[in-house]
């Protein structure tokens, strides 16, 4: 019975020959495809076909640019995903291993007859369903059997055999380089906003903190509220009236927060342990930032030091908010509308200005999909 999952690989042509490809990832039966700018190549011990190859073809003339193809494999999937006409997916997982953003970010889902189309697992992905493919179209994607170099009988069997020996000396010299399968899109988004800082959860730990502040012992005063890395801290000052004893006991009550006691000042402490794993599984578009962008001006805000990043699937939008007399409340504010953006913080420092204001300083990333 023929392979229809084959060991698949996918690389930049540009950095690769045909032979240098199979020399890296070789096998009994093997088909090697160059698309674009693109090589794919299927491996197989034993007879087979490049069975993403066939839905590739079969589904050019209709599929969108980016698509998915899930179908039934025993007691797991066969999944396929299809970006600019080039298979960068082939592979068998579990159902739970099917990757959300994957599927979310395509343009297009098909399922096979062999899997429920009515399962509230799909629910959320723009499912279609595709017939069954025929035999015949499997031709022009079965693997070949490799055949290795053969040494002609005969007078002139020296010299094959020179000429090969020759021909071995200055392939095995040359050097091959290392191969980097491209078979996640999305991952370097998915890792980017794994370890972003959650511009809410951020604001809402920044709030904790300045409200603490103003609870603190007589004579003594916060003098700045700043993000270091991903830690937050705020600073008091002591004056003439500050006890140590009473900052001292003081501090002790605030677990989890940390406090540092020196004669001269009070650091307290709190890890941003919060990020924007919640976005990993899912993108929003990079025009929803406009919208964002408005409410701040609206909000107060002043806006400033934009910059766009743009790249093939994301999109990211870093600028700098100020506000001269910012006050709590606002920050709450702040705090609600990012709680709903794709928003990361990298830099916050709050510096008080009297009456229960603050100067305030942010600085944040929008990340979105580049459509």
């Amino acid at each position: 019975m023929p392979n229809f999952t084959p060991n698949h690989v996918v690389t930049a042509a540009s950095s690769f020959s045909k032979w240098q490809l199979a020399r890296q990832h070789p096998g009994k039966y093997a088909l090697t495809v160059e698309r674009g700018n693109w090589l794919t190549r299927y491996v197989s011990d034993e007879p087979g076909v490049a069975m993403a190859e066939v839905w590739r073809h079969h589904l050019k003339e209709t599929a969108p640019n980016h698509w998915c193809l899930i179908d039934r494999h025993s007691d797991a999937v066969f999944f396929i995903q299809v970006r600019d006409d080039v298979v960068r997916q082939a592979k068998l997982l579990s159902f739970d291993e099917l990757d959300a953003l994957t599927l979310k970010m395509s343009d297009a889902v098909y399922l096979t007859s062999a899997i429920d189309a009515l399962d509230e697992r799909w629910s959320p992905f723009a499912i279609q369903s595709v017939a069954a493919l025929t035999q015949k179209e499997w031709q022009g994607y079965t693997l070949k059997k490799s055949r290795a170099p053969e040494i002609l009988a005969g007078g002139g069997a020296l010299l094959m055999v020179l000429i090969a020996a020759l021909w071995l000396t200055r392939t095995q010299d040359a050097p091959v380089k290392a191969v980097a399968p491209v078979v996640d899109d999305y991952q370097s988004y998915r890792q980017t906003m794994s370890q972003a800082i959650s511009a809410s959860k951020g604001a809402e730990q920044a709030l904790h903190l300045a409200a603490l502040a103003q609870s603190a012992p007589l004579g003594w005063a916060l003098n700045a509220l700043t993000l270091q890395g991903e830690q937050l801290t705020a600073r008091l000052k002591c004056d003439e009236d500050g006890s140590l004893s009473d900052a001292r006991h003081w501090g002790e009550t605030l677990a989890p927060v940390d406090a540092a006691l020196t004669p001269q000042s009070l650091t307290l402490s709190l890890p941003l342990t919060q990020k924007l794993k919640a976005w990993s599984a899912q993108m929003s578009p990079f025009e929803a930032s406009d919208s964002l962008l408005d409410t701040l001006t609206q909000l107060g805000w002043r806006i400033s030091d934009t910059k766009e990043s743009p790249s093939t699937l994301i999109k990211t939008l870093s600028f700098t908010l100020k506000k001269d007399a910012m006050t709590l409340a606002e920050l709450a504010t702040f705090e609600a509308l990012a709680e709903v953006y794709p928003l990361s913080l990298t830099t916050l420092q709050m510096t008080p200005r009297g009456a229960g204001a603050y100067h305030a300083t942010l600085h944040l990333t929008y990340t979105g999909e580049n459509q």
